[in-house]
């Protein structure tokens, strides 16, 4: 890719894109990143934000051109992986934006798990369209599971509850360090 290439206008370089950019000028922007240009001359010459290059850029470097696939339709979580990425987020101080990078998810994922989960508990974090599926299921009389396995899905559940509640007393214990910081570092002004 050659800058030279770029129009001229009014002494800027323009060449406006979309904020959904095409696979090839996601390429182009992360050749010219690699050529050494910033986040912020990138994003003049393409009338983007520095703030939507950079994120562009970091995922790059974390997680290389893998970072320019694009996946087809919604995605559908499993509750276990859920909890895995809001459990790294607490456990690890992670930002949103590095547990999307990490989990390969979108920061508006992530912050949404992370909200159901401080507003309603792990449980929250369970996927309303199966619930739905669930109770359609029940309510017009398919087959029941066996009594075993009934039982052996109550297991699960319980276990579920149980890992639900260890991280939440972990997820209160934090907030209220932080709270007690908070209130120390006030009451030594």
């Amino acid at each position: 890719m050659n800058p030279k290439s770029w129009t001229q206008h009014s002494g800027i370089m323009e060449k406006k894109i979309s904020y959904h950019a095409p696979l090839e000028i996601k390429k182009e922007i992360i050749e010219l990143y690699l050529l050494g240009y910033s986040c912020t001359s990138i994003s003049k010459v393409y009338k983007m934000s520095s703030t939507q290059i950079c994120l562009l850029t970091r995922r790059y470097r974390a997680i290389g051109y893998r970072c320019l696939e694009k996946h087809s339709g919604s995605i559908r979580y499993s509750i276990d992986f859920k909890r895995r990425v809001v459990r790294d987020i607490l456990k690890n101080v992670l930002t949103l934006d590095r547990a999307a990078i990490k989990y390969g998810i979108n920061v508006s994922t992530a912050g949404r798990w992370f909200h159901q989960m401080e507003k309603g508990g792990f449980g929250a974090l369970k996927d309303p369209k199966q619930e739905r599926l669930k109770k359609y299921t029940m309510q017009n009389g398919e087959k029941q599971s066996s009594s075993s396995l009934a039982q052996t899905e109550r297991e699960k559940e319980l276990e579920r509850q149980l890992e639900d509640a260890k991280m939440e007393i972990e997820y209160l214990k934090k907030l209220a360090a932080l709270v007690q910081e908070r209130e120390k570092r006030e009451s030594s002004k």
